[in-house]
């Protein structure tokens, strides 16, 4: 019954949320875009905010920043969040994109919690072994300031999103003296260089977080990341990615993967890279990783292996070997 009631208050609010979200795509959109920012970075942060808004997963610093940001509209924000808010509140139910942590998605709708839980896992465990964490590609998320203060923190962006984010972060009142931000351009074959430069250190142990990027770049793009960190850090480094299905580029996916594609097309952003994820999944993992001097420390796919459609993507903790 809940489970009615929920969706029916969904169906009623449905206006608020487009009253949101129309002016959020008409003016956000090429708002963020005038700044060089890729228009995808915000909903991964909107998942954050009601996982922390419904108890879930705290992230007090990513909840402010969402709030706070400062190239959207801040009325779009709320109005496209109200709907699902109110009738989660009023129900008591949550949906299942809403749902954390979770290991084994039970429908496509849980992977944002599956992606969470991988990624959060895997900086919980390294925050005991490691002594620098480097986040490539970090965009709006605010995991690194959930990280104990002994370890040190690099971001690593393009300087316009880098920019914004600290903007933002100023305007929530969230400290942030503790990240060392390294603006650079990814396609620069030596920013490696410009991350030593701010203070990195290549003989220490490191973790490298690296998510939601993999799907925007070329092969070339992701084999020169897994090399560099194979290279350019100490034995037991690690690096947590992940990666979309290769078919998912194109026609696969059904009506779901459909929308997104036209999404993707829409901000100009689409995805241009994956793997093949037909079981066994895990055996293009490891011949990639192993191609770049790394080994499969810990994976899994999205969703389950052996259905009648190949998972959609993976997750990944590589380790220097």
């Amino acid at each position: 019954m809940r489970i009615f009631v929920f969706w029916v208050l969904l169906v009623l609010l449905s206006p608020v949320f487009l009253i949101g979200y129309l002016p959020l795509v008409a003016v956000g959109v090429p708002r963020a875009r005038k700044h060089g920012i890729a228009a995808t970075a915000v909903p991964p942060l909107c998942a954050r905010w009601l996982l922390h808004n419904t108890g879930q997963r705290p992230d007090p610093a990513g909840y402010a920043l969402l709030l706070k940001l400062a190239i959207l509209p801040m009325f779009t924000i709320r109005l496209c969040l109200f709907p699902i808010v109110t009738a989660m509140r009023l129900t008591g139910y949550r949906p299942p994109f809403v749902r954390y942590p979770i290991d084994s998605p039970g429908n496509f709708w849980e992977l944002v919690g599956q992606r969470n839980s991988f990624f959060d896992n895997a900086l919980e465990e390294a925050t005991h072994t490691v002594s620098q964490v480097v986040h490539l590609g970090a965009g709006f998320d605010t995991r690194t300031h959930r990280i104990p203060s002994a370890i040190k923190i690099f971001e690593v962006d393009r300087p316009a999103i880098q920019k914004v984010k600290r903007q933002s972060l100023d305007r929530a009142q969230i400290a942030q003296d503790h990240i060392h931000y390294v603006a650079v351009d990814f396609g620069d074959s030596d920013w490696w260089s410009t991350l030593e430069r701010a203070g990195y250190d290549a003989n220490a142990p490191t973790l490298f977080l690296w998510e939601g990027v993999s799907y925007y770049l070329q092969e070339e793009d992701v084999l020169r990341m897994l090399k560099g960190v194979a290279t350019r850090s100490a034995p037991s480094s690690r690096i947590a990615f992940d990666y979309a299905r290769k078919a998912l580029m194109h026609d696969a996916g059904g009506s779901v993967m459909a929308g997104v594609r036209v999404m993707l097309k829409v901000t100009r952003e689409p995805w241009t890279w994956g793997l093949d994820t037909a079981a066994p999944a895990r055996a293009p993992v490891d011949a990639l990783v192993a191609q770049c001097g790394l080994r499969v420390q810990r994976f899994s796919v999205y969703g389950n292996e052996g259905e009648k459609r190949p998972p959609p993507g993976g997750l990944v903790v590589a380790e220097v070997a």
